[in-house]
């Protein structure tokens, strides 16, 4: 099978305003994310995974009032997570693993009442899981910890109905601490 020659997104799309589903994924796309594509307010589905997308999520994404699935994922994107998709009210699937994100998680997330699968592992962020994390009562799948430098409060996460926690535990038997809510995987 014949890969696509590579590609960019144009900035032309952020004159696609009444389109429901942008999806783009395998398609060998190497440029960055356009900042018009927030222009973009009637999108439900953006997905971009599966390319070799470059640079920094825009924040312009914040605008995209009705996304409900942003899938990012085994891309070449860097930056730290934009706080503006904390007020994307209607989200509720967002996947950006595999990427080169780093910094630390923002609190902005635990804004996303409707959020039910946050998927953040594989990139290069570091710190703690902020206690607004306690306000995702939908999040029912959260993996970010591996390849990430993530300090997880177990019994914080457990107080929410329903969270299954995935973690890698590499290899071998896993010792760390882990709870209820909690199921590993070995790689």
């Amino acid at each position: 099978m014949k890969k696509p020659k590579q590609g960019s997104i144009p900035t032309e799309v952020g004159k696609l305003h009444d389109i429901i589903t942008f999806s783009l994924f395998y398609n060998n796309l190497n440029s960055t994310i356009p900042t018009e594509v927030g222009n973009l307010t009637s999108v439900r589905y953006l997905e971009l995974d599966y390319n070799s997308l470059s640079g920094t999520i825009p924040t312009e994404i914040g605008r995209m009032e009705q996304l409900k699935d942003f899938s990012l994922y085994e891309n070449q994107v860097g930056g730290t997570v934009p706080t503006e998709i904390g007020s994307l009210a209607n989200l509720v699937r967002l996947e950006m693993y595999h990427n080169f994100l780093a910094g630390t998680l923002p609190s902005e997330l635990g804004k996303l009442s409707n959020l039910e699968v946050l998927y953040l592992y594989k990139n290069t962020l570091s710190g703690t899981i902020p206690t607004t994390y306690l306000k995702l009562r939908n999040l029912y799948d959260l993996d970010i910890t591996w390849g990430n430098d993530i300090t997880v409060d177990f019994d914080m996460l457990c107080q929410l109905k329903d969270l299954e926690i995935s973690i890698f535990c590499g290899e071998e038997d896993f010792s760390a601490e882990t709870c209820d809510c909690c199921t590993c995987w070995h790689g």
